[in-house]
């Protein structure tokens, strides 16, 4: 017990009691029971255990001592350093964050998006869109799409669409656009956008059109000199025919960039305007050559004849192959008339009364039913057209009868 008051140096004053009453003594820096033989240095973590047990087990006080031991306090701190890693380890949580294409791990506690986010320094906005899978073995999965700006032209309007992420379509819909049958747009529709994408959409529609145009008519002319010189008189009107033109006609955002012409049909033809023109200037209708010993007057009618008749005349044109009653080719300058008042054959010249139309030198080689339908009828003049012989109607003549 010689020792005891360097036991109480090294162990502190409290410890004294205790080391007295166990008869316990110092070697190498540890309270050791008497007669306990142990070499001097550092002790394995072992030994320190089962001697700090031997110590607990002789009662409270005993206790007491061992949990002011060095002993004592390096396993109170390997157990809570052990506590606190199992923690760490049980509830450490290992998340892949993937943002715009770029990946990176991050060990967390955290267990929503947002937190998770916050703790990359990505606060969420509104626009975002962030996914995170299920934890699974403390790993999960979280996708983070910020939101961008795609540009949107249609019907000559432009529109900024935000969104994270999507395809032409999402914007379009996005938009409120809706794509007709016909429509052009310059990426297709099921492109991913990104951030500078510039959407523009043309508003195509086609078009049939019926259009009818006119065709001009021509215009026939015919001299007669049964109409004063330069004066005309107007057998056929003349009618402008329809030609229709179906066409396809392309309109972009309203605007007609094409057209092509599908069919082109004529509806009507055109119906040719006939006309006579006026020649008259004492000019004889009939082409017959008078013989050479004929002479006219100065008031154009014959010198020499051997009587006038004062009738009436009409007009009447060709039948194809019409013969004369004397079997002479139908013509101009031959005439019918009553083989009782002037026979076959006789020359004649013919000229109304007031020289406005002169038939000429004439021959008689005809006859008609007007001889016996009491018309009246004295001479039946022939033309070659039917529009000459309307023309002509009913007139007074003087029959020259020549020979």
């Amino acid at each position: 017990m010689g020792k005891t008051p360097r036991y109480i140096e090294r162990l502190g004053a409290g410890v004294f009691p205790y080391a007295e009453k166990y008869n316990l003594r110092k070697r190498g820096n540890v309270i050791m029971k008497f007669g306990f033989k142990q070499k001097p240095g550092i002790r394995s973590m072992r030994s320190r255990l089962v001697n700090a047990c031997k110590i607990a087990s002789r009662g409270f006080g005993s206790f007491f001592a061992f949990i002011r031991t060095r002993t004592f306090a390096l396993t109170f701190y390997i157990c809570i350093s052990m506590a606190v890693i199992m923690f760490i380890m049980l509830n450490t949580k290992i998340v892949q964050v993937v943002d715009g294409g770029s990946a990176k791990y991050i060990y967390t506690f955290r267990t929503s998006k947002v937190s998770i986010l916050k703790q990359c320094g990505i606060t969420l906005k509104s626009d975002d869109q962030s996914y995170l899978s299920a934890f699974t073995s403390n790993f999960a999965k979280l996708d983070f799409y910020p939101a961008f700006s795609v540009k949107v032209t249609a019907d000559n309007k432009t529109q900024n669409i935000i969104l994270a992420k999507g395809t032409v379509s999402d914007v379009l819909q996005k938009a409120g656009i809706t794509l007709g049958e016909n429509d052009e747009i310059n990426d297709p529709v099921d492109l991913t956008v990104s951030s500078g994408t510039n959407i523009v959409v043309k508003r195509v529609v086609y078009k049939t059109v019926t259009q009818d145009s006119s065709i001009g008519y021509a215009t026939i002319t015919t001299q007669t000199t049964l109409l004063k010189k330069n004066s005309q008189k107007v057998i056929v009107r003349g009618q402008n025919g329809v030609s229709e033109t179906i066409s396809k006609e392309t309109y972009i955002d309203g605007i007609l960039t094409d057209q092509q012409v599908i069919s082109q049909n004529i509806v009507s033809q055109p119906v040719s305007c006939s006309m006579l023109v006026g020649t008259a200037a004492n000019t004889p209708i009939s082409p017959l050559v008078p013989p050479s010993n004929f002479i006219l007057s100065s008031n154009g009618t014959p010198l020499k004849y051997s009587k006038v008749i004062h009738g009436t005349a009409t007009g009447y044109s060709p039948v194809d192959g019409k013969y004369c009653s004397t079997d002479h080719i139908a013509q101009v300058g031959y005439v019918a008339v009553n083989p009782d008042v002037i026979p076959y054959g006789t020359a004649l010249y013919i000229i109304t009364p007031d020289g406005s139309v002169v038939y000429g030198y004439a021959k008689a080689y005809d006859t008609g039913g007007f001889v016996n339908n009491g018309s009246g009828v004295t001479v039946d003049l022939y033309f070659n057209t039917y529009n000459e012989t309307d023309i002509f109607g009913k007139r007074h003549v003087d029959i020259y009868v020549l020979s």
